[in-house]
């Protein structure tokens, strides 16, 4: 007994200096984590100037306007002219029944000089309340109907005017990547530049472009050519990322604001504002069928 009473104070002697020291850290370290100040994030590489877009050259005015008067759904057809599976005309024909107004809308949009997101405009305008536009949530609707009409155009030998149509899309999808916006807009854009190309590859491959006389040599040089202008912006994924960061750092900063702030003085405000939540963190709301 005696022995063991000399061990165990040997151990005890051993394992002091070692709960001393975990003591030590522990303390030290939480006391640290309640007292210290976290370190200011160097906002300095992620900085953006402000955006002025006139509304007469800008690619979202025209595009408002198309959810005015494309009020038909789109036909369940669509994707499957594209991909060639569906060939006959009729049914491409029906696909176009009440698009014209909107297609023409489409085109015209093209020929803006920029595309801007008015959400987007500098970093502070970016907030938790941030709402897409309607027009941009049919982008991928009406580059399909621009497509199956690039292919009707193009069964009908209208090819070189098949391939003006193919084009619009990419231009409208260009100018988007190059504009300081979000990563929606960014991903819609490359859908857009997908669709785009399917159709030109579509088109350039109809049995007859080969004897036709609208559609020469030079003129698919010409278009292939011109294909190297619609690269993808790495630009443009850049300046979105940049957003997004400012979407999520306004975002926090306006739900603490919130919750301290005016919110609580108007509870009617507070309640819409929390209601907008669970629409901007259910899985998958980018993609909806026919909406984006």
């Amino acid at each position: 007994p005696k022995k063991h009473k000399i061990l165990k104070v040997f151990l005890w002697i051993l394992a002091l200096p070692i709960i001393y020291y975990v003591l030590k850290f522990t303390i030290y370290t939480t006391a640290s984590l309640i007292t210290s100040d976290i370190l200011p994030i160097d906002e300095s590489a992620f900085v953006l100037e402000k955006v002025q877009v006139k509304d007469e050259d800008n690619v979202l005015t025209v595009l408002e306007k198309i959810p005015t008067v494309l009020t038909t759904k789109e036909a369940t057809t669509t994707v499957d002219i594209i991909n060639g599976t569906i060939k006959d005309k009729e049914t491409m024909e029906e696909a176009l029944i009440g698009k014209q107004e909107a297609l023409t809308l489409f085109e015209e949009a093209s020929s803006k000089l920029q595309y801007q997101n008015p959400a987007f405009v500098d970093q502070n305008s970016i907030t938790a309340d941030l709402e897409q536009p309607d027009s941009t949530k049919i982008l991928r609707s009406i580059t399909r109907l621009n497509s199956v009409q690039a292919i009707l155009l193009a069964q009908n030998g209208n090819q070189k005017e098949a391939l003006e149509k193919a084009f619009i899309p990419l231009k409208i999808a260009n100018k988007i990547e190059n504009s300081q916006t979000g990563m929606l807009d960014i991903l819609i854009a490359g859908y857009i530049k997908g669709t785009s190309l399917l159709t030109i590859a579509r088109i350039i491959e109809q049995e007859n472009i080969a004897s036709t006389s609208q559609v020469s040599s030079d003129d698919l040089i010409k278009y292939s050519t011109e294909l190297n202008n619609y690269y993808t912006s790495k630009e443009g994924y850049k300046m979105a990322a940049k957003n997004e960061y400012f979407f999520a750092r306004n975002s926090v900063k306006g739900i603490y604001n919130g919750l301290r702030g005016s919110y609580l003085d108007d509870s009617s405000k507070y309640k819409a504002f929390l209601q907008k939540i669970p629409d901007r963190i259910q899985p998958g709301y980018i993609f909806r069928i026919n909406e984006t």
